[in-house]
């Protein structure tokens, strides 16, 4: 916390995870001494008239002992994840705060604070309605957690967020600006895209990503190139998800990799060219 680095707060959260993963989650396994399904017993072969000397002893910790440690790397995990999220939002970094803060979630869905501040970055993200839902979805929660939020506050809330996001004119991506900036742009798109298509909301998530490609395609370098192909294959994966057909083979025609060839498979099968579609998973296979 005094650290307030990105790098501080990563550290801190790998070592809850570190933790969390030692002492697993609590009521995951009985922690019955004897029994033989969360502790199996393992098969050694002994000749006959070969004795073999006990066991060492096992520092085994106490069911109680166990119970402190898992309720202790829960909270750390919890707040680790709220706390990278809070820094990540100020940052202005949305995409990786949502992805911190469900982390935070998953430790302890009761977080109000969490919930709170995932519904603040996905309104950062609000450019049309769409968002719209998620966002009331993770008020509402954060006001039903909070003893100190009545219904009132909860619908207040969830009025200026409505008005936020829907007040909020779509503007175009500008492609000025020095390269940098650009490249700061087309991340936090990038980052955007894939909160969003985690949450399921694919045809907000392909806009940001061809809203990427628009600014990596005018950038130099290798490494642009290689984020905007991976962009145009996260839009075609979002475009897949979506009812009816859509225009996939146009953004994994000049990609030449494997995963192009199967999306625009999946695309060309759903729309009755199973020859083509064959094509290209023979060629995916060589």
């Amino acid at each position: 916390e005094a650290a307030e680095t990105v790098q501080a707060w990563r550290a801190f959260a790998s070592a809850a995870h570190a933790l969390r993963d030692a002492v697993g989650i609590e009521g995951e396994k009985c922690a019955e001494p004897g029994c033989k399904t969360c502790q199996p017993t393992q098969f050694q072969f002994v000749p006959k008239g070969v004795v073999m000397p006990p066991p060492p002893p096992k520092d085994e910790p106490t069911p109680e002992e166990r119970r402190n440690a898992q309720a202790f790397a829960k909270k750390a995990t919890c707040a680790a994840g709220l706390g990278l999220g809070g820094l990540l939002l100020k940052r202005g970094r949305r995409g990786e705060a949502c992805d911190a803060l469900a982390t935070a979630l998953k430790a302890d869905e009761a977080c109000g604070e969490a919930w709170t501040l995932r519904a603040a970055a996905f309104a950062e993200m609000g450019e049309d309605g769409s968002i719209l839902e998620i966002v009331e979805l993770h008020l509402r929660k954060a006001a039903q957690l909070s003893p100190d939020d009545d219904e009132l506050q909860a619908q207040h809330a969830v009025a200026a967020c409505r008005a936020a996001v829907l007040g909020t004119a779509v503007e175009p991506v500008s492609s000025g600006g020095t390269l940098a900036e650009r490249a700061r742009r087309a991340s936090t798109l990038l980052d955007d895209g894939a909160a969003l298509m985690r949450e399921g909301l694919y045809k907000t998530a392909h806009s940001r990503y061809l809203s990427a490609v628009a600014l990596l395609d005018g950038l130099p370098g290798p490494r642009a190139k290689a984020a905007a192909d991976e962009a145009r294959l996260n839009a075609a994966g979002c475009l897949l998800q979506l009812p009816g057909d859509h225009d996939v083979a146009s953004l994994c025609d000049a990609l030449p990799s494997t995963r192009a060839l199967l999306r625009r498979a999946a695309a060309r099968e759903r729309s009755g060219d199973y020859a083509a579609a064959l094509a290209d998973l023979r060629e995916a296979r060589l």
